[in-house]
């Protein structure tokens, strides 16, 4: 390998809150907090992170590249300032970073965002990752649109919780049609209310 053809890239992604008040997997925002990839060609394979997560093809970043390139000469470094198990689309967020990287490395025009779905196993955190700004996901696509001006997120983070699996589990399989018509409607005035910044709506 020519060190000057090296192939780099460096790949920017947010935190996001999911499952926004009665949007669940429906609605999602991207946050001010970021996951920094660096994948660079050198014919060695590497993890270098100061993150709590694996160093080998176990890692999240790794496994979403490896959908589509296989990561066999190039080292990955990973910064972030997204709190681990938090709530914050840390998984979302690591997932597609290692898929952006590999789809703009080869030039692949891959459907990140099935993909990123696909792996993550719901759509509304890859949707605000990949897109910033707010989405609404119906399963194939997430449509984004801005945050109305001077809304602000309040971030309180455990320094424990249940996995994202076993919290989904504990979910009941049917509720009642009150409470799905109540969802339903709630969902379409918080989503309107933030695409028209009407305050008494998203309150």
């Amino acid at each position: 390998m020519t060190p000057g053809l090296a192939r780099r890239r460096v790949v920017r992604v947010p935190a996001s809150s999911a499952n926004l008040g009665p949007g669940f997997d429906v609605l999602a925002a991207a946050l001010a907090l970021h996951l920094e990839l660096e994948v660079q060609e050198t014919g060695t394979f590497a993890v270098h992170t100061g993150l709590d997560v694996p160093r080998d093809r176990d890692n999240l970043v790794v496994k979403a590249f490896e959908r589509l390139h296989p990561a066999d000469g190039f080292e990955f470094r990973i910064t972030s300032g997204i709190p681990l198990s938090g709530g914050l689309g840390s998984s979302a967020a690591a997932v597609v970073a290692g898929l952006l990287a590999a789809d703009h490395l080869f030039e692949l025009d891959a459907d990140v965002f099935e993909l990123a779905a696909e792996l993550e196993g719901h759509p509304d955190n890859v949707g605000a990752a990949l897109e910033g700004g707010i989405v609404v996901c119906n399963g194939a696509r997430a449509h984004r649109f801005e945050a109305p001006m001077g809304l602000e997120a309040v971030l309180v983070v455990p320094d424990e919780g249940p996995p994202t699996d076993e919290a989904r589990e504990a979910l009941p399989a049917a509720v009642p049609i009150e409470s799905a018509v109540f969802n339903i409607s709630h969902t379409a005035m918080l989503t309107l209310g933030l695409a028209t910044s009407d305050w008494d709506l998203i309150s």
